[in-house]
């Protein structure tokens, strides 16, 4: 899929720029982690992993928004940095703890209108997970996930204020590593996304 939406984007950005129908800024923010460890598959050391808690993250980076008649599509390339805690119970004995920290490359591609100043929007994200050598998720990350993205924002002159919600649509991991095993599960990721931007033109 995304052989054919980045590429896509790639043409718009570029019909709609030679005809000044670009604006490009800056954004940074925060987010709120969520994430499933579905499908645990047990042994006899631990019988279940859960994370249950909600978590601070961060992320910034550029977004454009490309015009078009009563609709806008906006394409954004943002640095996001998640971090989860998680507690594995034991069979038997004192429950281990363990942190799910990664970090990796968003890629959204929405699709909006505009309300004056109120902006709503939705559409998909790719995410290239950044590889990780420690913790529960050593070299276990997927290459690239999908997910979707829903949110509005609002305009105050040149900023802009925003909320959104990501879901997951593929699993981040397969697999997740506890005490030098790895346990099968499908890891997946939701956020509560914070963030205010500048339109730079």
């Amino acid at each position: 899929m995304k052989k054919i939406i980045f590429p896509f984007a790639l043409l718009l950005l570029l019909g709609a720029a030679a005809h000044g129908q670009v604006h490009m800024g800056l954004k940074a923010g925060a987010n709120t982690v969520g994430m499933q460890l579905k499908d645990f598959n047990p042994n006899a050391t631990f019988q279940q992993a859960t994370a249950p808690d909600r978590q601070w993250g961060y992320h910034g980076g550029l977004f454009f928004r490309v015009q078009l008649a009563n609709f806008f599509v906006r394409p954004e390339a943002l640095y996001t940095q998640l971090h989860k805690d998680f507690t594995a119970t034991a069979v038997n004995g004192p429950d281990t703890s363990g942190t799910l920290n990664f970090q990796r490359i968003d890629l959204p591609l929405l699709v909006g209108t505009s309300f004056g100043p109120l902006r709503v929007y939705g559409g998909g994200v790719y995410s290239v997970n950044l590889p990780t050598r420690e913790g529960a998720l050593e070299n276990q990350l997927a290459q690239g996930t999908m997910g979707y993205q829903v949110g509005a924002a609002l305009k105050l002159g040149d900023f802009l204020v925003e909320a959104r919600y990501e879901g997951p649509i593929t699993a981040t991991a397969r697999q997740i590593v506890l005490n030098n095993t790895q346990f099968d599960t499908d890891l997946r990721v939701n956020q509560f996304i914070l963030s205010v931007g500048y339109e730079l033109f």
